[in-house]
């Protein structure tokens, strides 16, 4: 498979997920704002996760949505997976006295440990897309010199070469 294609569907992945997770908080929008605020860090965090967790997760599906934009939507994807997963570690350290979850959707009916394992696959999931995107944006850049299979730094648009005449 072409690194093109693996970004492709890791990309679909997550869109799916986070247009998923987002429509499920903004159509039970009062169970979502319960859990929020049972959550175990202070009520200011909860407040503010409730407002601001549907709109990252749109604005993520956006960003990865535009091909143009897919490179800061997978930067964002694995900043939200990081916060989710690790939040979810720690409630599994006994960090904290107990363990909500603020689950939507088919998600809810997961265990928690099972539930930290599907965090834990689409935080992979976003690094691994992150690390090819950028290993995909670096060979596009690089293009080899015709005739010697070398490769060169691209010249800038309207770079001319030294045509000097004798």
């Amino acid at each position: 498979m072409n690194r093109s294609l693996i970004i492709r569907l890791i990309t679909a992945a997550l869109i799916i997920l986070y247009f998923y997770t987002a429509l499920s908080k903004v159509i039970d929008y009062e169970k979502f704002r319960a859990q929020m605020l049972n959550q175990t860090f202070p009520s200011w965090l909860s407040h503010l996760a409730f407002w601001l967790l549907p709109p990252a997760e749109l604005l993520a599906v956006l960003l990865l949505v535009n091909p143009s934009m897919r490179h800061a939507g997978l930067w964002l994807s694995t900043l939200l997976m990081t916060a989710f997963t690790g939040y979810m570690g720690l409630v599994l350290l006994d960090f904290f006295s107990r363990r909500p979850c603020s689950c939507g959707g088919v998600i809810s009916s997961l265990s928690f440990e099972s539930h930290f394992l599907f965090n834990l696959f689409f935080l992979t999931l976003s690094i691994t897309g992150l690390m090819l995107a950028r290993r995909e944006a670096s060979s596009d850049n690089i293009k080899p010199d015709a005739g010697t299979g070398s490769k060169s730094a691209p010249r800038p648009p309207g770079a001319a070469e030294n045509l000097k005449t004798e």
